[in-house]
């Protein structure tokens, strides 16, 4: 591929793309928590603009699954940890690709 200059430029290799949930197949996968939301209704969300990654590490911690029919994203409960939200309304600064969670169970 050709730069603005004309010259032969690097391309990043598709492997190193980063995934994000918004593409995310089917399966077991982890994610940061805070990539969960609960808005002040209580209905909870997923950023799809977060990565996930197929081992728990880090803070990466909160386990999702795409499910195979739906493809709807379900949260592990016990992944979820003591968290409160507000009723207070909410502000989000930045992109985001907020997924309904569709239930949160025991997975």
């Amino acid at each position: 591929m050709k730069g603005r200059d004309g010259m032969e430029q690097s391309k990043l290799p598709d492997q190193l793309k980063e995934q994000t949930i918004d593409e995310m197949p089917q399966g077991v996968f982890f994610t940061v928590p805070w990539a969960m939301f609960a808005d002040k209704d209580g209905r909870m969300w997923i950023n799809g603009k977060y990565t996930y990654d197929r081992r728990p590490r880090g803070t990466v911690q909160l386990k999702i699954t795409r499910e195979p029919k739906s493809g709807h994203i379900l949260v592990d409960k016990n992944s979820i940890g003591d968290h409160r939200y507000s009723r207070s309304g909410d502000t989000f600064v930045g992109g985001a690709s907020w997924l309904p969670v569709t239930l949160v169970k025991d997975l």
